[in-house]
């Protein structure tokens, strides 16, 4: 479809509603089929000019692609501005070849593949352009970006205070408010955060200034993960919740989802987790729906840290499981792994909480009446239960059970005992990944390092009121004896 605009007009007008982060609107004066996979735009022209406007819009679907969850136009785009580069490498304009390479490095980032990213702007860095330009002082906040989504926040913040000046000097107030904003994200990110509210308010500013939506609502995304982490979480959901509204209102799914993230994170740092984890569920859902993988990760480890706080154990690797799958095929195999460490460290700081807790004693002289139908075991011994997963077989807090020097095997009633803290804890035995869970009817474990604790044996009864004449407890057998914890 063919514009009744000059195409020099056109252009102008394409890059000033770019810059004001108005993608949609910019595409449809060109067509509005632009969404449509054969969609193909009008490039009838000398091969420069053809080149220009095919890097203008390839740039555009890739970032209202990006914001509308649109299938495929990551992919369409990098077609278009490839085709674009190819030109201006044969008319040897490295200005332009600069600026189709960062653009490709931001479409990989944009899709979670960082390496790929990161070789395109090692080729852009490898023309030699003026220092001072637009092209290479984008380039380098295209780095930045990269390397705050990858979490590499150390690298970020040296690569960014050596860039403060030049950008400060010859940069827009948009470049100046990106790099600024990456700067206080990973700021917050090492815990410096005095200087990252600095910076984040100072990105704010320069975002106001020039008028760019997108990029204010994530500078109130990056607010409200500052207020939680300090403990402000009044601070921290109006932060996100202007972000949300933003991006509701601008159409854009994955920046949407991704605040929903931070306001679950949010409400799983003030310990509501219900909130939490079906505000984890809002994002996750409407991540799906978009190409941002990376941003779908971030969700379904939030999930599965929420589950591990909710002693959901099984579900939580569940949610693991499926970030890790996609972090290795997304990113490799150092941030698969990365995840991993951030949720055994999770399941770390879950079991510390729960040695906090207020402790009961344990008494073990006692004399008990053993039921002929258990009488076939060995090593005896009577503990009392302060936490239990067995109240449905009688079992409850507070109860004697009767326990065996027997190994228990998977589903089987069990008793063990934190080293640290000598407190007894009964329920339905399994291990995995290092750790012993016991279950309840419900298959709802709680978790324990399997190096802290001892495993008593297994449950073959319970003692309630009832006692010999002379005062010795009777043990009453138990059922079930096994569980199916595949069930």
């Amino acid at each position: 479809m063919k514009t009744e605009i000059s195409r020099p007009t056109l252009l102008q007008r394409l890059v000033r509603l770019e810059r004001l982060g108005r993608y949609t609107e910019a595409l449809d004066i060109i067509c509005r089929r632009w969404r449509e996979a054969d969609f193909v735009p009008d490039d009838g022209l000398d091969p420069i000019q053809a080149a220009e406007f095919l890097l203008r819009v390839g740039s555009l679907i890739g970032r209202a692609g990006y914001n509308e969850g649109l299938s495929g136009s990551q992919e369409r785009s990098k077609d278009l501005i490839s085709k674009a580069r190819e030109t201006f490498l044969k008319a040897g304009n490295y200005y332009r070849v600069v600026e189709s390479e960062y653009l490709l490095a931001y479409a990989y980032c944009r899709m979670g593949e960082y390496a790929e990213a990161h070789a395109w702007l090692d080729q852009a860095d490898s023309y030699g352009i003026r220092r001072e330009s637009e092209e290479n002082i984008t380039a380098q906040l295209i780095r930045s970006m990269t390397l705050v989504d990858e979490g590499r926040f150390e690298e970020n913040v040296t690569h960014c205070l050596g860039l403060e000046a030049l950008f400060r000097e010859f940069g827009t107030p948009v470049l100046n408010g990106c790099l600024a904003g990456n700067l206080g994200v990973s700021l917050k990110d090492l815990g410096r955060h005095d200087e990252a509210l600095s910076y984040l308010n100072l990105a704010r500013a320069y975002h106001e200034r020039a008028r760019h939506q997108i990029y204010l609502g994530t500078i109130e995304n990056n607010l409200a993960m500052l207020y939680k982490d300090v403990g402000q979480f009044e601070l921290a959901h109006l932060s996100v919740d202007s972000a949300i509204a933003i991006y509701r209102k601008l159409r854009d799914k994955a920046r949407r989802g991704s605040s929903l993230d931070t306001k679950a994170q949010i409400y799983l740092a003030d310990h509501k987790l219900d909130l939490a984890e079906k505000t984890a569920d809002r994002s996750i859902n409407a991540l799906r729906d978009t190409e941002n993988l990376a941003y779908l990760v971030d969700s379904l480890v939030t999930k599965a840290r929420i589950l591990v706080e909710k002693d959901n154990f099984a579900d939580a690797v569940l949610a693991l499981t499926q970030a890790v799958d996609i972090a290795r095929r997304q990113s490799g195999e150092s941030r698969a792994r990365q995840l991993i460490i951030e949720f055994e460290r999770a399941v770390d700081e879950r079991r510390k909480a729960l040695a906090a807790a207020p402790r009961s004693p344990v008494n073990a002289q006692l004399e008990i009446l053993v039921p002929p139908s258990v009488a076939n075991y060995t090593g005896y011994r009577g503990v009392w239960v302060q936490h239990s997963l067995l109240d449905s077989i009688g079992i409850s807090s507070g109860s004697l059970a009767l326990v065996v020097d027997d190994q228990p095997e998977i589903g089987q009633p069990a008793a063990i005992v934190e080293k640290e803290s000598g407190e007894v804890s009964c329920g339905y035995y399994d291990a995995a990944f290092g750790l012993i869970c016991l279950e309840n009817e419900l298959g709802d474990p709680t978790l324990f390092d399997k190096t802290a604790v001892t495993v008593l044996g297994k449950i073959v009864g319970v003692c309630r009121d009832e006692k010999t004449a002379e005062g010795r407890m009777i043990a009453q057998p138990i059922q079930p004896v096994k569980k199916d914890l595949m069930q």
